[in-house]
């Protein structure tokens, strides 16, 4: 107290807003006028640029480990105006302070453009502070952040949200990388959904009760703007807490939605049947995604709850799109077919209620233990992290189990699928050859894979309904063996 006066704690973050774009002009049959500068994903700092967006610069902390086009971005200043050096933000819906000082005020930081060639995103990163009289109604800063004026110089129909402006984006990425004298092709340039992040630490303004902790903890929930559904994220980072770890946690969950945001882009394009894309090309690209896609780990991340709870968000496919991508793929390629099928039944399965408000949560220990969480349900440990994720994964004291599947019990099941197999075309066989072999490698592994188990023997399950009658005496071996796992 001083002068009659209270010194208020000053509270600090940083947000950023991702506007991803799929560049569906690298899959292009024909000619598109696309220019080959920036020789991305490795374009040249301090000489290349891109026109009318600004000059490729090194990343000042260096490429994101496994992960391309990363190494360098374009300092986009070209395509946003922020409105002032500092100004104070209170126009966001519901939110009123009291006084001009209490509002929340933000600082910018950056604007940013990467790019792999296919998969493009703009980056828009603040800082904000507000003091403790603003604490109650700061909380969910990330509509601050979507809020934000902001002009685009290329118009004059001054100041927009910062949330509406994925497309606009995108088409003006489409008319500075197209050659002069040809036709911009807005059709193969899409925005994708837009993705928040904040961020601060804890050492800057909570009490010291909170700061007893370690470790930096991560919460992602979906937020709704402009009649839009997007992913936030919210990371908290408490004292002594593994650091360079934890940037990679982040910078694997932010280049995940660009790539799986481009991978939706290439799906709806198929659907179109756009005769522009070649389907080669197409058909490469997305067995190159599905592929990544289907990996357990990147870069020492679990991939599977982050899908997860890209999924529940917002889909990669209504389902009459994946069924008929899976007909026409059962055509031309199995094994593109069965990595389409692990990435969809890895994730959310086929049978899930996907609820109104879902929410991940991954902490990040001192010494780099994850452990990662979907609303207040379980704890998950160890390799166990896919299935407990599953629509029927089963928990006990907050941990995830699973009984051993047993030699008799495999054995039971390969006995079902010999017989079966000379009953089917030779596509059909192939599939039920597939599936079981996933069975039998998840559940043969020293550490059984409970996810891999399940999503093989679903796909049993639907070949064996599939053929009907003669399909039954298999249909009752796998749903035997999830019952006696726990799996059901």
């Amino acid at each position: 107290m001083s002068n009659g006066r209270r010194f208020s704690r000053i509270y600090r973050e940083f947000g950023v807003v991702q506007f991803p774009i799929a560049d569906l002009r690298v899959l292009a049959e024909g000619p598109t006028g696309r220019l080959r500068r920036p020789s991305w994903p490795d374009p040249i700092a301090g000489a290349e640029f891109v026109r009318g967006t600004g000059m490729v610069r090194d990343r000042p902390g260096g490429a994101i480990r496994d992960w391309s086009g990363e190494r360098a971005f374009c300092d986009a200043v070209g395509l946003l105006r922020f409105p002032a050096p500092h100004f104070r933000q209170a126009t966001r819906p519901g939110f009123h302070p009291q006084r001009e000082e209490h509002a929340i005020t933000m600082i910018p930081c950056y604007r940013r453009l990467y790019s792999d060639r296919m998969s493009t995103r703009v980056d828009v990163a603040f800082t904000s502070r507000w003091p403790d009289q603003t604490w109650t109604s700061a909380w969910r800063t990330d509509l601050d952040y979507l809020s934000v004026p902001v002009g685009l110089p290329w118009r004059d129909d001054g100041p927009v949200p910062l949330g509406s402006v994925g497309r606009q984006l995108a088409r003006r990425f489409a008319e500075t990388t197209t050659r002069h004298g040809s036709e911009v092709r807005y059709d193969l340039v899409e925005a994708g959904t837009p993705m928040v992040l904040t961020e601060w630490h804890t050492d800057k303004g909570l009490p010291p009760s909170a700061m007893q902790r370690d470790g930096v903890h991560f919460r992602c929930r979906p937020v709704q703007f402009g009649g839009q559904r997007m992913p936030s994220w919210r990371v908290t980072f408490f004292p002594h807490c593994d650091g360079n770890r934890a940037r990679q946690v982040r910078g694997n969950l932010w280049r995940l939605h660009t790539e799986r945001e481009s991978l939706r882009a290439a799906i709806r394009a198929w659907r179109r049947g756009d005769a522009a894309l070649d389907r080669q090309r197409l058909r490469d690209y997305l067995a190159e995604r599905l592929k990544i896609l289907n990996r357990e780990h990147r870069a020492g991340v679990e991939q599977i709850p982050l899908l997860d709870m890209a999924q529940r968000i917002e889909s990669l496919a209504p389902p009459d799109v994946i069924d008929d991508l899976r007909r026409e793929l059962r055509r031309e390629s199995l094994g593109l077919l069965r990595s389409l099928d692990r990435v969809i039944e890895k994730t959310i399965g086929h049978d899930y209620a996907v609820p109104a408000e879902p929410s991940l949560h991954i902490h990040v220990e001192h010494g780099g233990h994850i452990t990662m969480s979907t609303g207040d349900t379980y704890n998950v440990h160890g390799g166990a992290y896919g299935s407990a994720f599953g629509p029927h994964a089963q928990a006990h004291n907050r941990d995830f189990a699973i009984k051993p599947i047993s030699r008799e019990e495999l054995r039971d099941l390969s006995g079902h699928v010999s017989e079966l197999s000379g009953l089917l075309s030779e596509e059909q066989r192939q599939e039920l050859a597939q599936a079981h072999e996933d069975v039998e490698q998840a559940a043969r592994t020293d550490d059984q894979n409970p996810g891999r188990v399940r999503a093989a023997a679903e796909r049993l399950r639907r070949i064996a309904e599939a053929v009907g009658a003669v399909g039954a005496p298999l249909l009752e071996a796998v749903t035997k063996l999830l019952q006696g796992s726990g799996l059901t």
